[in-house]
């Protein structure tokens, strides 16, 4: 892992749930990440920042 720097990894996220969301959020402070959920509404409330799992505080959610 020397060679490579920060940028060169993507990360991929499938699944926005109860550990997908926090691992996603963790990983993206590091790591250029793509997230994936099948469910529309779920990722319609996370782009208006509303977390119904209410697991998280949504304030530094950045939408790239």
């Amino acid at each position: 892992m020397k060679n490579f720097n920060n940028k060169d990894i993507l990360i991929g996220v499938i699944g926005l749930g109860y550990v997908g969301l926090p691992l996603a959020l963790a990983l993206s402070k590091k790591f250029k990440t793509y997230c994936y959920d099948k469910n529309s509404k779920r990722i319609n409330d996370l782009n208006k920042k509303i977390d119904t799992n209410k697991e998280l505080k949504l304030n530094n959610l950045n939408k790239k």
